[in-house]
């Protein structure tokens, strides 16, 4: 069993940049994970995109239509067996050693039920997005998200006992601790 669910939606993503955040994924230097990819009802070449990437770790699932990103997060959680939950856009890049690092500090901290980290744009314009530490979440997130939702990582047991998905990712929780690293 995997010790992390990467868990990925698509939705008429351009080719380019599918290829290239799969690819980002598969070289991570931490191997032990699942990766989920929920084509979400695409009308481009989305299935025949993750398909090309032969790599056992890959599961892909299949929306007949478009049902919508918390439906479809939602439905590769249930599915998921790792101990954490990896998320990841298909429009995002994640560096070599995200896995390895987020995955050390919620082993060293097991306070922790959701771990962010630094994101950097790209694109026209570059900048660092530093996500601030809280301790309690619970203003925070009635308004926003302070975590960039594709650097997460949750234990997943955090997920299942608590949350899942609704129409948006901001939601109002009590004393909830999380990290950044």
């Amino acid at each position: 069993m995997a010790i992390i669910s990467v868990i990925m939606c698509t939705h008429n993503t351009p080719k380019s940049y599918l290829e290239e955040a799969i690819e980002s994924i598969l070289k991570q230097t931490f191997w032990d994970f699942e990766f989920i990819i929920v084509n979400d009802g695409s009308t481009a070449a989305d299935s025949e995109v993750v398909k090309s990437f032969e790599d056992n770790r890959i599961i892909l699932i299949e929306n007949k239509d478009n049902m919508g990103l918390p439906y479809s997060l939602n439905r590769a959680i249930k599915l998921s067996k790792g101990k954490y939950i990896a998320r990841m856009d298909s429009d995002d890049i994640s560096l070599p050693q995200r896995f390895e690092k987020q995955y050390q500090y919620m082993e060293q901290h097991k306070d922790i039920a959701v771990l962010g980290c630094v994101a950097k744009t790209f694109g026209r314009t570059s900048r660092l997005i530093i996500s601030p530490i809280y301790s309690d979440l619970n203003d925070q997130l009635y308004f926003r998200s302070s975590i960039v939702h594709p650097s997460v990582m949750f234990r997943k047991e955090f997920l299942e006992k608590t949350i899942y998905y609704i129409m948006k990712i901001s939601y109002v929780v009590k004393t909830l601790r999380c990290g950044r690293v």
